[in-house]
């Protein structure tokens, strides 16, 4: 795969990756639900994890802080409730609200100046959590980011080629960085809410082949080489699969032709 493996070489080298500057950069406002903790009589399997709710804002040092609510705020200030929450634990523990958010709170949360951090309209809830979409499936946890790409859909956001061109790297970096699972949720993602395309299977095709799934590999490659006749790459991976094919076929018809060399004729 000389012209994938030039293109991955010379692309982004300098750059730091986008996936290191999301898990590093994003800024959460707004509701997050979480399953609170666990009793001894529960497992991890049988928590709700949307099971309890709080009010989430990054603070001007770039810390993010939870609060419980109280009376449908943040817990006062006074009532030391609030905690500084690391940036792995909060992705992995908690589950994005914006629904809940706009509903119950967008219009009071705006109304008191002394909430600073959270959004006040839904343009600013929209630019909180639109970029959460891409750290989700940066971290595997697809549902989640699903939720914010449904709430963007119910509010008639348009899903934007930036955002899908974002998407397709995180899968690609996911993808190099030995994880092609992850690479695979992006890439449903990307299928779910932009369609098919040829660049689509073509990348789907390639982490299938890092998997070692040639079938599954060779069925992208067709696909896309249906939509797109004169994708060369694909045509070239394509001729590649062919050749390895052909090569096992020769190698197993050698394997079935044993000889005893043991055996002697009488003489």
């Amino acid at each position: 795969m000389s012209v994938e493996q030039n293109r991955e070489q010379n692309g982004d080298q300098n750059q730091e990756s986008v996936l290191g500057g999301l898990l590093k950069g994003f800024r959460a406002a707004g509701f997050f639900a979480s399953a609170g903790n666990l009793t001894k009589h529960q497992s991890r399997g049988d928590a709700n994890p949307r099971q309890i709710l709080w009010a989430v804002r990054t603070l001007e040092s770039g810390v993010l802080e939870i609060s419980p609510l109280v009376a449908g705020f943040p817990a006062p200030a006074s009532m030391r409730m609030a905690k500084k929450i690391e940036r792995g634990r909060f992705l992995e523990q908690f589950w994005p609200e914006p629904d809940l958010f706009v509903r119950d709170a967008l219009k009071s949360f705006a109304a008191r100046d002394d909430l600073k951090g959270y959004p006040t309209s839904l343009k600013e809830v929209i630019r909180y959590y639109l970029p959460l979409v891409l750290v989700f499936l940066a971290t595997g946890q697809r549902a989640k980011a699903e939720t914010i790409i449904d709430f963007l859909i119910t509010h008639n956001v348009p899903m934007c080629d930036k955002q899908k061109k974002l998407l397709n790297r995180v899968a690609v970096e996911l993808r190099r960085d030995g994880n092609p699972e992850g690479a695979l949720e992006c890439y449903a993602s990307v299928e779910k809410y932009y369609g098919e395309d040829a660049h689509l299977h073509f990348n789907i095709a390639r982490t299938m082949w890092d998997m070692r799934k040639l079938d599954k590999c060779r069925a992208h490659l067709e696909r896309c080489l249906e939509i797109s006749p004169d994708l060369a790459i694909a045509r070239q991976f394509l001729a590649k699969l062919d050749s390895l094919k052909k090569d096992a076929s020769v190698r197993a018809a050698k394997k079935a032709v044993v000889i005893d060399s043991s055996y002697r004729f009488n003489s």
